[in-house]
């Protein structure tokens, strides 16, 4: 091999001239320099090498081995005087896989030379991966192999498919493994790297049973009362075949990962119902099925049915079961007359409980909201009960204020105390009294307290009514002169009209068509646009009741259209339960005012429900 000569020196004179290293500073320069007789670079083979560096030195020199070389280098020696000089350099044997850079430098005082050294990797091929566990539906692998030289890779089973790659890489394999075609037993296989010139790498791969997946993803799906096209999206991990039938003219479809249903308008009042059945196409046995029952909304629907009785609420506790209900923000509360329950109007989850703090020995027998959200509550007050009080609260974590005090001198229990308007400016509370059969009302203007209260027996037909939780008197309005509406146990039968409150002026308007077994304690008057619609509800009074709530359009109060009546099946259930009436009703409309949602709690049901009408079909 042609010799290369290396001379490094302080400064360049002249092409052709000597190289020398001066100190311009002294008055004779003095010059330094290094001259190489041997190469620059040298390869060095995977097995070592001894070699020597050869030099001529215009002084006294060093020489140093680079950081690191130190563990597979011995160099000597290490200094010298002027004059020729060489080194022996003896670099061992490359087990790793990887190549190695190491130099000498050689220093004769202000001068350097350096000669670089570069070893061979010796041939390799490893891996940190032993097995690839693979699921039960098969998918795709990574075999990270660190080689130098050639290799193939190859299977010892058709089920799995291996890639192929360039030799002298480090390389990442790609091992694609078949879904299991059984959902009992697991299996097993290799893959084998042979590089070339050393021994394989086999790796196992472990496949586990298959674990069929097919769920619905969603728990109610709708279709809209007007018809469409829905999607009702699901998971799986094998080819499914579909079933479908309940709804009379729709269109039912696989596309990716969705059931796709096109339905005709549903003109009824209550939803109709699709039964979706998917099944594998491949596999049977547990897992490989999935149904689902697809709603389409009619004129009134189901949105949740929850138990409440589950949740803590006592639906038997004392004070003739009071199960009022009340609507604010994004809740429903459920009195038992002890502890305020708090549900999520969203779904009907149990959000919490909450004791309000109404004074000592006050419980909130009496819960409603206004149309702000504003909830009103209230004891049930014995007869020549003085400093009685109605308690209000902004929303369930403020603490209840007072809203107004009174004396009850009715001849009876007042209680079923109700709220319409907005009591931080214009509404009214009204309350009934148990015995005596009275109502009382109070106007608020301007958010305080307005005059007196108002009051009189209701002339009703009626035989006793031992409890005011018996019997509810609606306001009309957020103005007494608005009226009021009226049903109670004993006059179940029909919904009384008070058009004149001054002069007690009352008139039966609808019959109801109610059995003696229900009872008539809660009712709610929505603003619809520019509808009024009145909402009551028959409620259970003894375990074998047949509840049912009713919607009336009383924009004209004294002629009610009857818009429909629901028997409980529609939004409940629930076993009956000895409740003795406790239950409540509740209206609100949407914030984009398209749809009505009515909240129903039911005790002899242990029901509260959510059901939804579209406003434009009131």
């Amino acid at each position: 091999m042609k010799k290369a000569f290396l001379s490094i020196i302080a400064a360049v004179l002249s092409f052709g001239m000597v190289l020398s290293c001066t100190d311009p500073a002294g008055p004779e320069p003095k010059e330094d320099s290094i001259e190489f007789s041997s190469q620059a670079e040298v390869a060095v083979p995977v097995d070592g090498i001894l070699t020597n560096i050869a030099f001529t030195a215009s002084a006294a020199w060093t020489a140093k081995l680079s950081d690191g070389a130190e563990a597979f280098v011995v160099m000597s020696p290490t200094s010298g005087a002027a004059g020729e000089g060489g080194i022996t350099v003896q670099v061992r044997k490359n087990t790793g896989g990887e190549e190695r850079k190491f130099s000498v430098t050689v220093t004769c005082g202000k001068v350097t030379g350096t000669v670089n050294f570069t070893q061979e990797a010796a041939a390799s091929a490893s891996t940190d991966v032993t097995t690839i566990e693979a699921d039960g539906e098969g998918g795709t692998y990574e075999l990270p192999i660190t080689l130098n030289v050639s290799a193939t890779i190859t299977s010892s089973v058709d089920w799995i498919i291996v890639g192929e790659t360039k030799a002298m890489e480090t390389v990442t394999y790609l091992v694609k493994v078949a879904p299991n075609p059984s959902i009992e037993e697991s299996r097993t296989g290799q893959v084998t790297v042979s590089p070339e010139g050393l021994e394989d790498i086999v790796v196992e791969v472990e496949q586990k049973k298959f674990v069929p997946v097919l769920n619905f993803t969603v728990t109610i799906p709708q279709i809209p009362q007007a018809g469409g096209t829905v999607e009702i999206p699901f998971e799986s991990n094998m080819e499914v075949d579909l079933f479908a039938e309940g709804i009379e003219g729709a269109e039912v479809s696989l596309g990716d990962g969705v059931v796709v249903i096109t339905a005709p308008e549903n003109p009824a009042m209550t939803p109709l119902n699709m039964y979706v059945l998917l099944t594998a196409s491949d596999y049977e046995g547990d897992g490989t099925t999935a149904a689902i029952n697809v709603y389409q909304l009619g004129l009134a629907n189901i949105e949740w049915s929850v138990s409440i009785v589950d949740k803590g609420v006592n639906v038997n506790i004392a004070n003739y079961s009071v199960c009022p209900l009340a609507v604010s923000g994004d809740y429903a509360l459920v009195s038992d007359g002890v502890d305020v329950h708090v549900f999520s109007r969203a779904d009907g989850s149990y959000v919490n409980k909450v004791i309000p703090v109404l004074g000592e020995g006050s419980y909130p027998q009496s819960l409603a909201s206004d149309d702000a959200g504003n909830i009103i509550m209230a004891d049930m007050y014995a007869d020549g009960t003085s400093n009685c009080k109605v308690w209000w609260a902004g929303s369930i974590d403020a603490t209840p204020a007072e809203l107004l005090t009174f004396n009850n001198n009715l001849g009876g229990n007042m209680g079923n105390f109700r709220v319409k308007g907005d009591i931080s400016s214009s509404a009214v509370v009204s309350s009934v009294v148990s015995v005596s059969k009275s109502w009382a009302a109070w106007q608020i203007t301007s958010g305080a307290l307005e005059g007196e209260r108002v009051s009189a027996v209701h002339p009703a037909d009626q035989g006793n009514v031992w409890s005011p939780y018996y019997q509810v008197c609606e306001p009309m309005g957020d103005k007494i002169a608005d009226g009021f509406f009226y049903g109670s146990y004993p006059a179940r039968p029909n919904i009384w009209y008070c058009s004149n409150p001054a002069s007690n002026t009352w008139a039966s308007v609808l019959a109801t068509a109610q059995d003696w077994d229900t009872d008539m304690n809660a009712m709610d008057v929505v603003n619809v646009g520019s509808k009024k619609i009145l909402l009551y509800l028959a409620s259970g009074f003894f375990t074998y009741s047949n509840v049912h709530f009713g919607i009336c359009d009383v924009t004209d109060p004294t002629a009610p259209v009857l818009l429909g009546t629901f028997g409980k099946p529609f939004y409940s259930g629930a076993e009956p339960t000895s409740c003795y009436g406790g239950s409540g009703i509740v209206g609100i409309v949407s914030a984009d005012g398209k749809t009505l949602e009515i909240y129903v709690a039911e005790g002899s049901r242990d029901t509260l429900a959510k059901i939804t009408i579209p406003t434009a079909s009131l």
